[in-house]
C-alpha cells in the first residue's frame, strides 16, 4: 500500500514537519507540498528539510496565492494531484487529501492496513444540493448560481456583486451543465484510478471546470460533483475518515486541546484536523509519542 498525501499549508514549518515526518517517515509514502505562494520562500523549505527525518516528500513548483472561498484553492489541489500522478518513481494506491494543521490520530500501519481492507472505496463526505440542513443560501445553490469574484476582490466585495446580481435577477448561465451538484467537506481520500478519472474528465469537460471557476468555496463541491456524477460513484463511502469538529468552538472548526484526547482515541477516524501548536502543543507531543509508541514497539 502506497499513499501520495497531498498537503495545503500556509504556517507552523515546525509543526508541517511533524505532519510529514508521521506520515512519511520509514515507509513508502510520500507527501507532495503545496505551501502559499504567500508565505513560501527558500528559507521557509530550507527550514522544512532541516526539521523533518524523512526524504519521501517535495515542495510542487506550481503554487498558488490562495484565498479562502476562492477558486484558488481548488487550482492548488490540482496542481498537487497531477504532480502525484505524474511522479516518475511511485505509483501510488490511494491519494489523501490534507491541510498543514491535520495529524494522523492512528499509525502508518493502522491506517495502511484500513485502506487495504477497504481497498477501492473512495472516502468522500458529500450530500446533494440543494441541503438546507446543512448549508444556507438557497441550500448552497447561491454558491453556484452566481459570479463569486473572491480570488480577484476578496469575500467582502465578491458579496456585494452577488448582491446586486440578485436584485436584477441575473444568474450565471448553466451553459448545458446539467449534472447533479454535490457538497461536502474538502478533505477526502481516494484511490489513484478516481484521481486519475478527475484529471481525465477535466481535460474532456472544460466546461466544468469553467461553470465552478467562479462559484463561492469551490473547494467543497468540485471534486463531490465530479466523482459523484462518475462511474466511480458506486465505491463511495460517505465519510471522510477525519475527525473535525464544527460544533463546539470557539474556533471553527474547533483547534484541538488536550482535553479532546479521549474523542480521538476511541474514533474509528485514521486523521484529525485541526491542530496548532501555538494554541496547544500538549495535544500535539502526545499524538506524536503515542504513534511513535505504536509504530515502533520496545
Amino acid at each position: 500500500m502506497k499513499i501520495a498525501y497531498l498537503i495545503l499549508a500556509h504556517q507552523n514549518i515546525s509543526q508541517l514537519a511533524l505532519l510529514i515526518d508521521l506520515l512519511t517517515y520509514e515507509n513508502h509514502n510520500y507527501c507532495f507540498l503545496h505551501l502559499d505562494a504567500r508565505v513560501y520562500s527558500p528559507s521557509a523549505i530550507k527550514q522544512l528539510k532541516k526539521e523533518t527525518k524523512s526524504k519521501n516528500w517535495h515542495s510542487i513548483t506550481g503554487r498558488s496565492y490562495i484565498n479562502w472561498g476562492g477558486f484558488s484553492m481548488v487550482e492548488a489541489t490540482l496542481n498537487l494531484l497531477i504532480d502525484a500522478l505524474n511522479f516518475k518513481t511511485k505509483e501510488f494506491d490511494y491519494v489523501s487529501l490534507h491541510s498543514g494543521m491535520d495529524l494522523p490520530i492512528k499509525n502508518n500501519q493502522q491506517i495502511e492496513k484500513y485502506l487495504i481492507t477497504n481497498h477501492g472505496k473512495q472516502f468522500i463526505d458529500y450530500f446533494e444540493l440543494p441541503n438546507y440542513k446543512n448549508w444556507g443560501g438557497n441550500g448552497g445553490l447561491d454558491r453556484v448560481n452566481y459570479y463569486w469574484l473572491i480570488d480577484e476582490l476578496g469575500v467582502i466585495e465578491a458579496q456585494k456583486i452577488v448582491d446586486a446580481q440578485k436584485a436584477i435577477k441575473m444568474e450565471k448561465p448553466q451553459s448545458g451543465f446539467s449534472a447533479k451538484i454535490y457538497g461536502g467537506s474538502q478533505w477526502w481520500t481516494i484511490t489513484s484510478d478516481c484521481a486519475k478519472y478527475i484529471i481525465n474528465f477535466l481535460n474532456d469537460t472544460p466546461r466544468f471546470y469553467h461553470f465552478f471557476k467562479y462559484a463561492y468555496i469551490a473547494d467543497e463541491l468540485f471534486f463531490q460533483t465530479i466523482i459523484l456524477n462518475s462511474p466511480h460513484k458506486h465505491q463511495v463511502e460517505n465519510n471522510n475518515l477525519r475527525v473535525i469538529d464544527w460544533k463546539s468552538g470557539p474556533n471553527y472548526p474547533k483547534i484541538f486541546n488536550i482535553n479532546d484526547i479521549e474523542n480521538l482515541e476511541f474514533t474509528t477516524s485514521l486523521f484529525a484536523r485541526k491542530f496548532d501548536v501555538r494554541y496547544d502543543e500538549q495535544i500535539i507531543v502526545y499524538l506524536k509519542n503515542k504513534i511513535h509508541a505504536s509504530s515502533y514497539p520496545n
